[in-house]
Formats: structure tokens, C-alpha cells, sequence
């Protein structure tokens, strides 16, 4: 399995997250870990799992990630395995509910390009705006990463046993 791990940082908290996440999957798949500036949203293709990182600024992804996510070709996505995740202050149930959260808008646009959402989209937390990211957030992410690992591995199973009943 080939996986790509697009983030965007702006104090380097979303890119420890990223490189947390990176380590983990490593251990049994072959991984790219690309800040979204620099990767080509057509250039999606051989990767069966992405995941898509960005800090959030005004309950919003950063603009650099909207604008990937937005020249993802509309199909570009269909058949590969999607995760998304976000860092952010702590933030009320009530003001997450009605503000919204980058993550899952980075989510909602996965799914929009045909991306198979493994799990609900994760925030990690960062105890000021530069950071640092909370203690116990890097060991989270890494946890968080085997989840994934696990879903895409029955996911895929699913679909073998389905195609084989047909």
C-alpha cells in the first residue's frame, strides 16, 4: 500500500502531527509526507490512502489546503481511502457545532472528490496559537494512525468479500 500524508503548517505543530502519523504508517506501508504547497492535486493517483492535515484558522482549513482540495479533479478521489485531521485550540461542543472545524471540512471535500472517509476527521490540540501542541497529542496521533491502518485493512477485506459474491 502506497499512502501520502498532504499537510499544511504554519508553526509546525500540523507537521509534528503529520511526521507522528508518517512513523507509525512507515512500519508497514510505504509513505510520502508532502506539505500541500508543493504537492500537484492531480498527481493523486497510485496512493490508496490520503491523508489531508491543516492547521485551523477561523474554524477553517488554511488556504492553501482549500485551494488543493479545491483543484482535486472531481472524481480524482473515487476508490482510495481518506483521513483528515486539523490542529486547534480547545474549543466549546456548542461553538464546534455551530463554527465548524477544518478538519471536517477538509473531510466533507475528501468525500466530495469520491475519497472513502475511514474515520471521523481528528483534531489535535494546541495549548496556544504557535503552540505547543498538549501533551500527550503525539502519542494520540500515532494511536489514532494503527485506528486508520486497522480501518483501511477491513475496509479492504470488505470489498474483496463483496466482489468475490458477485
Amino acid at each position: 500500500m502506497k499512502a501520502l500524508i498532504a499537510y499544511d503548517s504554519m508553526f509546525g505543530n500540523t507537521e509534528k502531527i503529520a511526521q507522528s502519523i508518517s512513523d507509525i504508517l512507515a512500519e508497514s506501508v510505504n509513505v510520502e509526507m508532502v506539505k500541500i504547497s508543493k504537492l500537484n492535486p492531480k498527481e493523486l493517483k497510485g496512493f490508496e490512502l490520503v491523508f489531508v492535515g491543516s492547521p485551523t484558522h477561523r474554524c477553517k482549513p488554511s488556504e492553501s489546503v482549500n485551494v488543493f482540495l479545491d483543484n482535486i479533479p472531481r472524481r480524482a478521489l473515487k476508490g482510495i481511502s481518506v483521513a483528515s485531521f486539523d490542529t486547534r485550540y480547545h474549543m466549546s461542543k456548542w461553538l464546534l457545532w455551530l463554527a465548524g472545524s477544518a478538519t471536517k471540512r477538509i473531510a466533507r471535500k475528501l468525500k466530495s472528490k469520491r475519497g472513502i472517509l475511514l474515520l471521523k476527521p481528528e483534531s489535535f490540540i494546541v495549548t496556544r496559537r504557535e503552540g505547543p501542541l498538549e501533551d500527550g497529542e503525539l502519542e494520540r496521533a500515532s494511536l489514532w494512525s494503527k485506528t486508520i491502518i486497522e480501518a483501511y485493512n477491513t475496509n479492504t477485506n470488505t470489498i474483496k468479500k463483496d466482489n468475490r459474491r458477485r
